[in-house]
């Protein structure tokens, strides 16, 4: 058996420990925690619409908070690193043999990059998360929570899964969440205000 096949083979293994292992926890939870089903509640539209434009304005917010923390730390030593990618260029045009040093030069700017987006992707999900924590929601508002009201368990698995499932959302960012209300007001056939307008403006004469 080669190498790759072998750590294929191992690759394997650990997804099917990693799904049974969910199963399990997911298996005792339920017995456990007997929770119910939890009934949704009659929403309006605007009821939808609030809440993807609450998270919307959150994530605006969390962008320009990780951006102020990131560009300090990150941007002097990727400055450098595109300056001295700028003199391997030019030194190229000169000597062909300095090639090689241009290409690792350019995978080093490209991991660094790599790296910043990682960076900003936990922050992200960390700041999702502590959002989350203070009070925007995004199942609550959905469901009706005060069927949870006799199970401690239960409110505690669907809190955490909420604060979860929200700071994952508030993490992707302004424009994922703009694809959600966009897509949401696609299949529900949502207008906006400015929709109405246009729709009952008047036609001019000829």
């Amino acid at each position: 058996m080669t190498t790759d096949n072998r750590s294929k083979k191992i690759g394997h293994k650990k997804e099917a420990f990693a799904v049974l292992f969910i199963l399990i926890v997911v298996l005792s939870l339920l017995y456990y925690g007997n929770p119910s089903v939890l009934p949704f509640m009659s929403f309006r539209d605007s009821d939808v619409l609030s809440i993807i434009t609450s998270l919307f304005v959150m994530a605006i917010f969390m962008e320009r908070s990780v951006q102020a923390i990131l560009i300090p730390v990150r941007t002097p030593d990727r400055k450098k690193i595109e300056q001295a990618l700028m003199a391997l260029k030019q030194e190229v045009q000169e000597d062909a043999s300095k090639l090689s040093q241009l290409v690792v030069k350019e995978q080093e700017l490209a991991n660094y990059r790599l790296e910043t987006a990682k960076c900003a992707l936990w922050i992200s999900f960390l700041f999702g998360l502590i959002i989350s924590l203070v009070g925007v929601r995004t199942l609550a508002g959905l469901v009706d929570v005060a069927s949870l009201a006799d199970s401690d368990i239960h409110r505690t698995m669907f809190s955490f899964v909420d604060i979860v499932l929200t700071g994952g959302v508030i993490a992707g960012g302004s424009a994922a969440i703009d694809k959600i209300g966009r897509k949401i007001s696609e299949n529900m056939k949502l207008t906006s205000a400015a929709d109405l307008d246009s729709d009952a403006a008047p036609v001019k004469k000829q």
